[in-house]
């Protein structure tokens, strides 16, 4: 068991016994400093000389380093302050969001920073137009999805922010301590972690554009409220060109994604839609407005 304190995420892995040495570097292939994330590396005389046969391969995964010989795991971890490794999945579940190589490690890393965090896990998901990442977590009562997006947004870029929140008991785990990947739900209403502070359509146009928006980002009636961020929710620059395509062909108004950048929330967004109408009407003529007003 972690020690008091110290349990956030995955349980250790222990430390180097006999005569393993355990090095932990970062990409740039310098040792990391306690908690920060890197490969873990294993040397000494247990390790062999590489693969039969495979010199390209025994060349990628058997390197020098500090001027031994170690083999390079593809295993993430970090050390503890108490000497031990913790575990933080592998190099290779790296995942491309919006053209962005991802690690979903370095995202539930910050995620269980956060107070209200027991542990997490993140992994990449498909989709139809590119991977999104998902985060699954043991959370205290309280916590929201808002929550954790503008807590993440402090640090992380939006790409590497979760576009969905599950809530779960606990995190499925195989038997030797990792993450088991084929045991975590998909999400849906039922494990979504709560919103705070979910504000409804109060006018014909904003029910027009959560339509859209819940279309748009693949989400179910009654899960984007009026306030909440579209990018927040997952959405990016090509999901924001449909967003503002069928925005414009519902309110007969010529959008830019810059307008969505600018006002990403629905409520903005209706009265950036408001502004622009209005611009219509007044550079209209008395007929083409009355026309134009009775629409």
């Amino acid at each position: 068991m972690p020690p008091e304190g110290t349990d956030h995420g995955l349980p250790p892995i222990g430390r180097p016994i006999g005569e393993t040495v355990i090095r932990i570097l970062s990409t740039e292939g310098q040792p990391v400093a306690p908690g920060e994330l890197g490969e873990i590396l294993i040397g000494g005389p247990s390790v062999a000389r590489g693969y039969r046969g495979q010199p390209g391969l025994t060349d990628e995964r058997f390197v020098r380093a500090e001027g031994d010989r170690f083999y390079r795991t593809g295993d993430l971890g970090c050390w503890r302050e108490d000497g031990q490794i913790a575990f933080h999945g592998r190099s290779d579940d790296q995942v491309k969001v919006r053209g962005h190589r991802v690690e979903p490690e370095e995202t539930a890393s910050v995620l269980r920073t956060h107070a209200s965090i027991r542990s997490a896990a993140v992994i990449g998901a498909p989709g139809k137009d590119g991977d999104t990442l998902v985060a699954y977590l043991v959370a205290e009562e309280g916590v929201s999805a808002e929550d954790l997006r503008n807590f993440l947004a402090e640090t992380l870029p939006d790409y590497m922010i979760p576009a969905a929140f599950v809530r779960l008991e606990a995190l499925p785990l195989t038997a030797n301590g990792k993450i088991d990947k084929a045991a975590l739900p998909a999400p849906d209403d039922s494990n979504a972690l709560e919103s705070a502070g979910f504000a409804a359509a109060q006018s014909p146009a904003e029910e027009r554009l959560v339509e859209i928006l819940e279309e748009v980002l693949g989400r179910g009636p009654g899960t984007v409220g009026v306030e909440d961020n579209f990018f927040l929710l997952g959405g990016h620059s090509l999901l924001g060109t449909q967003v503002v395509l069928r925005a414009g062909e519902a309110f007969g108004v010529d959008l830019t994604l810059r307008d969505l950048f600018q006002a990403p929330t629905i409520r903005l967004l209706a009265a950036r839609i408001e502004e622009l109408v209005m611009r219509m009407i007044d550079e209209m003529s008395d007929d083409e407005a009355q026309q134009r007003a009775a629409e």
